[in-house]
């Protein structure tokens, strides 16, 4: 017997921090893998190629399909001309007829069921959806590749020193002339999107002795735009009444999709009222969720009252400007963490305010534009004699940055929510 010891040590209490890389990342630790094992059958971590074609050969044998399901694709496809039609085609099947069942019986933790038991039974992993999909569209003469990745809201990097198993989810690479689509297998999302969960990642693409990686694409910022288009107006008690026409990219956009698939039209309601509605506002009334399926745009209408964006104080009513929601970040002196955004945040704003009834508009916030490493911030204002139309934006880039720039972020942040938080459009009563 051969014994190895190690020892380690950190001083401190490491706790998750706001826009950090995984906590992973920061403890002592030592990873072990054999170099040679056999998992089913004989294969190797002495590089990336053997570990590749482990999983190749593992996967062998495996894109069987029936007769019956043959024939169906066929006929789905058989009159489109276009490669990349044909591929939304079956992939849109594919999400219509499977779901998504966790299979790690035996080597099902790293062995996808046949595309035959998919076809048949309707349901599979990551691995299994993969590899199903993989059969269809090879019946059809489109190669794809079986590619790992590690999903997660955060990015996890590939230490690709390390040759081992650093992935946990199965996705497929369809090169194409000119073109590469990226497909989750088990996503209800739209056709080519793969979303927060695995943007911007190492996948490590399976191929006989050439097993190699690749850079899945990175969210951009129009990839993640939010909008919201606001009109307010007041009543007689000074409440204010506001009309919302939102759109969501992104994140937002994939959490609205998922609500609309999964939950009945009541829970819907709840939870988009819990999560969307602007904090200090109370639903009136609520239109259905608007995404169309090969939409990357979800929008929500509902109107909404708040007692607390028209301010009376005496002959003179202040206007709260409705601020962004942005990061919570914690105090520099007490982070301890770089920061990792892991993509874009990018929200603009058209908001109307009614003038009240008999009023003149006597104070406006000056127009401002902070610009930073980090992003940049913008707001104007339009006046007319009855209303004032206030047009913001905020970009956060997605980016990497040590410790030592956190303060500056922190600062940043801390500018665009001070001035938000100290802008009022202030009005007088007319004596006119």
């Amino acid at each position: 017997m051969i014994t190895h010891k190690w020892t380690a040590s950190y001083k401190g209490l490491l706790e998750p921090e706001i826009l950090a890389p995984p906590l992973s990342k920061f403890f002592p630790s030592v990873v072990i893998v054999p170099e040679s094992f056999r998992f089913e059958i004989p294969g190797s971590f002495s590089d990336w190629t053997s570990y590749g074609n482990w999983q190749h050969q593992l996967n062998n044998g495996l894109m069987d399909l029936p007769v019956f399901s043959v024939s169906r694709i066929n006929n789905l496809i058989k009159d489109i001309p276009d490669t990349k039609e044909k591929i939304k085609i079956l992939y849109q099947n594919l999400q219509n007829d499977t779901r998504y069942i966790n299979i790690t019986i035996e080597t099902g933790g790293m062995k996808p069921y046949p595309a035959s038991y998919v076809a048949v039974n309707k349901y599979g992993d990551c691995k299994a959806l993969s590899n199903y999909f993989k059969a269809v569209l090879q019946t059809i003469g489109i190669p794809s590749v079986y590619a790992k990745v590690y999903a997660d809201e955060v990015i996890h990097k590939t230490d690709k020193t390390f040759p081992s198993q650093q992935f946990n989810h199965i996705i497929l690479c369809v090169p194409l002339e000119g073109d590469t689509i990226w497909l989750d297998c088990t996503s209800k999302l739209p056709f080519g999107y793969l979303g927060t969960f695995t943007q911007s990642r190492d996948a490590f693409l399976i191929e006989h002795n050439n097993s190699h990686f690749a850079k899945t694409p990175a969210l951009q910022p129009a990839d993640v735009l939010t909008t919201r288009t606001v009109a307010f107006k007041t009543d007689e008690n000074h409440k204010a009444l506001a009309s919302f026409s939102n759109t969501y990219r992104g994140e937002s956009f994939e959490q609205i999709v998922n609500i609309s698939k999964f939950l009945n039209q009541q829970r819907q309601s709840q939870v988009i009222v819990k999560n969307f509605v602007e904090p200090g506002f109370e639903v009136l009334q609520f239109a259905p969720i608007e995404s169309h399926r090969d939409s990357l745009v979800a929008r929500l209408n509902y109107s909404a009252s708040s007692v607390k964006t028209y301010r009376n104080y005496g002959n003179e009513t202040l206007i709260k400007i409705l601020p962004f929601e942005l990061p919570q970040l914690e105090n520099p002196e007490k982070r301890k963490l770089p920061l990792q955004i892991n993509y874009p945040i990018w929200n603009t704003d058209t908001l109307e305010y009614a003038l009240p009834n008999g009023s003149v508009l006597t104070n406006l916030p000056e127009k401002q534009h902070i610009e930073s490493n980090f992003g940049h911030y913008n707001i104007e204002f339009d006046c007319f004699p009855d209303k004032v139309i206030v047009r913001k934006s905020v970009l956060v880039k997605a980016g990497n940055y040590p410790i030592d720039q956190y303060a500056d972020f922190y600062e940043f942040i801390k500018t665009i929510k001070d001035y938000e938080k100290q802008s009022y459009i202030i009005t007088q009563i007319s004596n006119k």
